[in-house]
């Protein structure tokens, strides 16, 4: 008859913390651009999500759109281009926020304002300064 005995790890108080995986919130933007043809479009890594109290969110991912200097065709569909982007996870105290592409030309992409949810998940139109 085999029989296995219970072993009690101890393990550090450090090399716990060392263990631990930290989840990082993510925000994510589903944006609708009006275009009734299908057209290249790029954004800037200088594009942030900002808070009711002003804080900035930095863009950690873009799908089916280019990051700058690049650029990618967005089909259209039903006079729209989609295109999906990660930011960092929003401040729990945030109330409301949109989405601001700073850059040195005309023409950069903003939101209006959005209304936090729980799922942090998110689909708006977007618009270009000019």
């Amino acid at each position: 008859m085999i029989t296995k005995e219970r072993k009690r790890i101890i393990v550090e108080s450090s090399v716990k913390k060392a263990l631990v995986k930290k989840e990082d919130k993510q925000t994510i933007v589903h944006c609708r651009y009006r275009s009734l043809f299908s057209t290249k479009l790029r954004i800037w890594q200088s594009t942030y999500l900002i808070d009711n109290a002003g804080r900035k969110y930095k863009l950690i991912k873009e799908f089916d759109i280019g990051l700058m200097p690049d650029w990618k065709l967005c089909k259209a569909i039903g006079g729209h281009c989609h295109f999906t982007l990660v930011f960092e996870g929003l401040n729990k105290e945030a109330t409301t926020f949109f989405l601001d592409e700073i850059i040195p030309e005309p023409y950069g992409f903003y939101s209006g304002e959005i209304k936090r949810n729980n799922t942090d998940i998110y689909y708006t139109e977007i618009f270009t300064k000019r």
